[in-house]
């Protein structure tokens, strides 16, 4: 560690990050992140992926359940299977994601051509809007199809990986933000082939600085819950029972008087009985509360 790291943060993470191995936040599929993992498992699990219809089927899937909406793109979804399927008659998409994450992230693994056009997976925006203007690229659904395709070997981008991302890196003290993790083109459009080398290369880099030895899947989970709760999404990472109980005790009213306003900065852990059983969901908490 260099002068400024902060040893105990990088501890705290470390310790989250080694329980995950052992154990789960939840032994079973309480909360929305476990069941909705679950769900999309049992869809590859039961699909080969290979035809066009069924890596149609696995992204319609994908995106219902992690709401990257684009199902509200025209088109969006069927010219994406395109690409995927033609780029797997190349080589089966488990091998060209993992090549890519193995190797030197060589983007180009994923250039193909369909009716004469080439076109980059990553690069490539994806369906139209109701005047028919193009949309924008895929990262984010793509890196999660990627992530199942492999049994959880290549990192998700989302937007709460990006903003607890720096957080994290902050807290640990690791000095100047020497990573990108979004790289913006022409007209503010996000250029997917290069953010998607510059990510996984920051993801690799928080691991390596914290240790090591950490799976892209603990590494997800830890960013998903922690920012889960400091945007106040509490019904993703609790049971109805603790979601109803953390309104009650930890929600304010808003302007119009609706209970919807959380603050993690302002809560009681110690009063929260689901914390107090669950030391890896505790430990979220209490992360997610200085992180705030």
């Amino acid at each position: 560690m260099n002068e400024t790291t902060n040893p105990e943060q990088v501890k705290q993470i470390r310790d989250i990050l080694d329980g995950l191995k052992k154990q789960d936040v939840y032994s079973n599929e309480v909360d929305g992140f476990s069941s909705d993992k679950k769900a999309i498992e049992n869809i590859f699990e039961k699909t080969n992926g290979r035809s066009l219809g069924e890596i149609l089927l696995r992204l319609t899937v994908i995106d219902s359940m992690y709401s990257t909406q684009m199902n509200r793109r025209y088109y969006a979804l069927q010219e994406l299977a395109e690409k995927l399927h033609c780029l797997n008659k190349k080589k089966p998409l488990p091998e060209l994601f993992k090549e890519f994450i193995e190797g030197n992230r060589d983007v180009s693994l994923f250039d193909g051509t369909i009716g004469g056009k080439k076109f980059n997976l990553f690069a490539e925006n994806y369906g139209i809007s109701k005047d028919g203007s193009d949309k924008g690229v895929a990262v984010s659904l793509i890196s999660k199809y990627a992530y199942f395709e492999t049994h959880y070997g290549f990192p998700i981008y989302d937007s709460i990986a990006c903003e607890m991302y720096p957080r994290i890196w902050s807290y640990c003290g690791f000095g100047k933000k020497d990573y990108q993790l979004t790289i913006k083109g022409d007209k503010q459009r996000m250029v997917g082939d290069k953010t998607i080398v510059a990510y996984t290369k920051a993801i690799d880099e928080m691991i390596k600085r914290l240790g090591g030895n950490i799976s892209y899947d603990h590494l997800d989970r830890l960013l998903w819950f922690v920012g889960k709760i400091i945007r106040g999404n509490l019904s993703l990472v609790l049971d109805r029972e603790g979601y109803e109980w953390s309104v009650d005790h930890w929600f304010e009213e808003d302007d119009k008087g609706n209970k919807v306003v959380f603050d993690i900065s302002k809560v009681d852990i110690d009063e929260a009985y689901f914390c107090k059983n669950n030391t890896r969901l505790r430990a979220m908490f209490e992360l997610a509360k200085k992180l705030k």
